[in-house]
């Protein structure tokens, strides 16, 4: 994200009154102010004004740093290894790539789900892989 992205001040941001209220009386001034926390802390800081503010997260993929992300610290773990090193790097990572990475563990692959579900991204899901001498090349053959 850009730096002036992250010195955005919240007043800025189109959020009710009483988000507004819960932003400061929590300390945040400035989006960057958001990485300071983790997601579990922010809910509980923010309470009735955390469905509100969920947006602002989407939008500016806050918090960045992995480990603010109540994950389990095994799934932190195969995504660094993976070369994920924020929330960005993970929303923008591909999506089949990253079913892979957690394919054998269901356990893993749920939590992995419940975060992509809080930015609104797809959940990971078994997906076909093309077969040669499967349907479609039989088709390409007329059999």
């Amino acid at each position: 994200m850009a730096k002036e992205k992250l010195t955005l001040h919240v007043e800025s941001l189109k959020l009710s009154e009483e988000a507004l209220k819960a932003l400061k009386l929590s300390g945040i001034d400035q989006l960057e102010d958001f990485n300071t926390f983790t997601l579990k802390e922010l809910q509980m800081l923010l309470q009735d004004a955390y469905e509100e503010i969920k947006s602002i997260l989407r939008r500016y993929a806050l918090p960045r740093n992995l480990d603010n992300l109540n994950l389990n610290q095994e799934i932190v773990d195969i995504l660094r290894n993976a070369g994920i090193n924020d929330l960005k790097e993970f929303l923008d990572f591909d999506k089949h790539q990253l079913y892979h990475l957690f394919e054998d563990d269901d356990i893993l692959r749920a939590e992995v789900n419940t975060l992509l579900e809080l930015y609104e991204l797809r959940s990971l899901k078994e997906h076909p892989h093309h077969v040669e001498g499967g349907y479609s090349s039989m088709m390409r053959k007329g059999i």
